[in-house]
């Protein structure tokens, strides 16, 4: 069993529905390549070993995500949007926070 490589991150695609200024708005990102996972920096891990559970936060100092777009819809019935082609998305400091709930198994020797 291989573990695949997270960077860059391949998404094949993400299908975004969102709601800007009360109008329907459509975004289809795909062929996606996220770079900068690897350059993580740990920030925050807090156990809690009592109740099975971790808190954990890490930053990523640049993320930036190469993707083919598709996109459709108005914004506050001004402007129409709709299009296609490449696209670039350049973030930094993104900061993750999340809790991890660990189960504990009990299996008897013998």
């Amino acid at each position: 069993m291989a573990i695949p490589p997270l960077d860059p991150l391949r998404l094949d695609r993400i299908h975004l529905d969102p709601t800007i200024g009360g109008d329907p708005f459509n975004i289809i990102l795909s062929d996606i390549q996220i770079h900068g996972i690897s350059d993580f920096q740990l920030r925050e891990l807090k156990p809690k070993l009592n109740a099975l559970k971790f808190r954990v936060a890490i930053m990523l100092p640049k993320l930036i995500a190469n993707c083919h777009y598709k996109a459709n819809g108005s914004i506050y019935q001004v402007f129409d949007v709709s299009g296609e082609g490449l696209g670039e998305l350049e973030y930094s400091d993104v900061l993750l926070r999340t809790q991890v709930n660990l189960a504990l198994k009990m299996q008897l020797l013998g």
